[in-house]
């Protein structure tokens, strides 16, 4: 193990405190949202996905404390460690506050220490004092095998208030930038940002690599329950053949079962303007076209070619192709306005 140098790097991975009370947050009062099950995003026999149906990205637990600590202990295991993201994202957990309007502001990060990232970890963060509502965010790339969430003994321990629109929530579907490759950490996701400012619920269905406009996943979420629906695959499907033979398939599956639901179209969002770019731009865009001629007022385009523009453009991504926080902040509120606008904000 290297030896750190600047001691708040350090991140010990084991409390050592007799007056924490440790809960299932699985059991009420806790609630968990962006999850199928446990904090499993999709059933245990979905057909595909495989590989990326566990990773908790998105999935988050709510409740209510006026403890002065939060602590975590978790199991992890790792799905492999890209190397355009940080452990705090891959196995790390984030804290963030409700505030009175409902949206939630950052208030901690639960760093893995060394070499945990398979293993996983206890972490502590000191809290503002007074009764709060708190969100953890789980990590983007790992499945969380357990979790516990620890509160100072003595402390109140409640159910968190539902969120917005009747907890329906936003639903991304998408590639791994909606997964969340390379936020720094589990809040800083474009998705997770959008939710955060608006005090919505949301499910990240984010796949790196994977999600390609299947017909399978296009049936499961037209049963979903949500207040919107982004549609955000273009960056995989490689093949311009596929984003044609697919996209309107996806949103008219969605669209038939969900008649009134607000649906965002959103191409990959780059400073390239190539013939694949500009292709899939057209592609969504006759998308757009045929649906407002078939009578769909409620169907709505987000061109990531204009996402990351104005100061430091070229310093949103991580690689060229994944976003940054920079990057997720810029496409938060390039595509948020729009989700704000049909949400009724």
């Amino acid at each position: 193990m290297s030896k750190i140098v600047d001691k708040n790097m350090e991140v010990p991975g084991k409390l050592n405190r007799q007056d924490i009370v440790w809960y299932n947050p699985l059991e009420k009062p806790f609630s968990v949202h962006g999850a199928h099950h446990n904090f499993d995003r999709l059933p245990e026999d979905f057909p595909i996905l495989t590989s990326f149906r566990d990773n908790s990205t998105g999935v988050r637990v709510r409740f209510v404390t006026d403890s002065p600590i939060v602590a975590i202990r978790c199991t992890l295991s790792n799905r492999g460690t890209p190397t355009v993201m940080a452990p705090s994202a891959i196995g790390g957990f984030d804290l963030y506050k409700r505030n009175e309007d409902g949206s939630e502001v950052f208030a901690g990060a639960f760093r893995p220490p060394e070499n945990c990232l398979d293993i996983g970890y206890e972490s502590l963060l000191v809290v503002s004092s007074g009764k709060n509502c708190y969100t953890i965010n789980l990590p983007l790339w790992s499945h969380t095998e357990s979790l516990y969430i620890g509160i100072k003994e003595g402390s109140v321990v409640e159910e968190a208030p539902a969120y917005k629109y009747g907890g329906k929530p936003v639903v991304f579907y998408g590639s791994s930038i909606t997964h969340g490759a390379a936020a720094s950490r589990p809040g800083n996701t474009y998705c997770a940002m959008i939710a955060q400012k608006l005090g919505v619920d949301h499910i990240n269905l984010g796949f790196s690599g994977n999600a390609k406009g299947e017909q399978v996943i296009a049936d499961y979420i037209k049963d979903l329950d949500m207040s919107a629906f982004v549609l955000d695959y273009h960056h995989n499907a490689y093949d311009l053949e596929l984003l044609k033979k697919t996209h309107y398939n996806f949103y008219k599956t969605v669209r038939e079962k969900n008649p009134h639901l607000p649906i965002i179209m959103v191409s990959a969002p780059t400073l390239q303007r190539s013939d694949w770019v500009l292709g899939g731009v057209k592609i969504i865009k006759d998308t757009l076209r045929r649906a407002k001629k078939e009578g769909d007022q409620n169907v709505y385009f987000v061109n990531g070619c204009n996402l990351f523009k104005g100061e430091f453009k070229e310093s949103c991504t991580s690689d060229g192709c994944h976003p940054n926080d920079l990057g997720f902040y810029k496409m938060a509120l390039g595509i948020g306005k729009i989700v704000k606008k049909v949400l009724g904000e």
